[in-house]
């Protein structure tokens, strides 16, 4: 990954953490020369001009919050998540990760083709997060949920004659999964889904997704208004495409896509994953219950192994495309789970396409 990439839009990231009082988590980060303020609970000012923000949060009392101020660039965040994960930070169920990003050219037409997009795609973004922040979880509750079906939600939100009425329609409270009412505070779309994290990686990977999707109702990509029957395949392609999450970083063990017998990507060598995937590659005739009796029989456990060779058999299926640059290229465990993913997207695309 590159340190100093940066992004077609602005964004700002909360971070939600334990194991470090607010005191404690804002001095690892003036270690780091990074800028701050310590803020008092509920503050919702604007960062000051480059500061970060440190506060505690109503969630998680005994741990801290970290907010960003508004940027287009990964550095401090990468500098952040291993300062403070060395430094004793770590996160539960109870914590969460969000990303707002920059709307200020979002008009209503644009602003109503966003929440059109987020009622068809929230089920199956559910699918990338841990599954304590799917449904109706605790201060991110589902706008979907809003509506009885999409039909009725594509109406609801063709009705509303202005921002107000748009965000009354799709959420009654701020602790939902696309929070609109960051637009009258601050100018953005705050995105709740994402479970507490310091993987910096995974944070890049998700802020960008965020901002793909908003992206795609501004330049207004995709015909909304005529049907309530969506195909969503092209939409999902276009957000999902692997070569843009500039994710592959070097290190790794290289991978042969052309052999026979094996994925064209698999997790990094030495992990338990990876010795667990490499045993159903070598019985890749087995059945899900057969392979997970195997692994546990090997010392893994059952769930687990379950879990495991259900992504493996995703990774085994996925179609990559055929060029001779896939042979060398480098892939790391995170990019598995998200390929992974991009498989259950296009058949869940085609689900709702049909």
């Amino acid at each position: 990954m590159t340190i100093n990439e940066t992004t077609s839009r602005k964004f700002g990231i909360e971070f939600e953490a334990l194991g470090l009082t607010v005191n404690a988590a804002a001095e690892v980060l003036r270690n780091q020369n990074i800028p701050l303020q310590v803020v008092g609970y509920s503050n919702t000012s604007a960062n000051q001009q480059g500061q970060w923000k440190v506060c505690r949060d109503g969630s998680i009392p005994t741990g801290f919050e970290a907010a960003t101020p508004p940027s287009t660039s990964f550095n401090h965040v990468m500098i952040a998540c291993a300062a403070l994960t060395g430094s004793g930070a770590y996160v539960t169920r109870s914590c969460g990760t969000h990303v707002h990003v920059d709307a200020h050219d979002i008009d209503l037409n644009a602003l109503k083709r966003l929440c059109k997009i987020w009622i068809r795609i929230e089920e199956s973004m559910e699918e990338l997060v841990s599954r304590s922040r799917r449904g109706h979880s605790s201060y991110c509750h589902s706008n979907r949920f809003q509506f009885s079906s999409a039909a009725v939600a594509f109406a609801d939100i063709d009705l509303a004659v202005n921002r107000t009425v748009l965000c009354r329609k799709m959420q009654n409270s701020r602790y939902v999964k696309l929070n609109l009412e960051t637009l009258r505070k601050h100018g953005t779309i705050e995105f709740r889904m994402h479970q507490g994290t310091l993987n910096a990686d995974k944070i890049e990977r998700w802020t960008r997704l965020c901002i793909r999707i908003v992206n795609l109702a501004v330049t207004d990509q995709f015909d909304l208004t005529n049907s309530t029957r969506l195909n969503l395949l092209p939409m999902l392609k276009e957000i999902f495409k692997v070569r843009n999450w500039s994710v592959v970083t070097g290190g790794s063990e290289m991978i042969n896509a052309s052999a026979a017998s094996a994925p064209t990507f698999m997790p990094r060598a030495g992990t338990k994953r990876r010795a667990l995937w490499e045993l159903f590659d070598a019985n890749h005739y087995m059945t899900r219950k057969d392979a997970a009796a195997l692994a546990e029989l090997e010392g893994f456990k059952r769930k687990y192994a379950t879990d495991q060779h259900w992504h493996w058999r995703r990774a085994r299926s996925f179609n990559t495309e055929t060029t001779s640059a896939m042979t060398a290229q480098v892939h790391t465990d995170n990019v598995c789970e998200m390929r992974d993913s991009i498989s259950y997207f296009s058949e869940r695309a085609q689900d709702l396409a049909s």
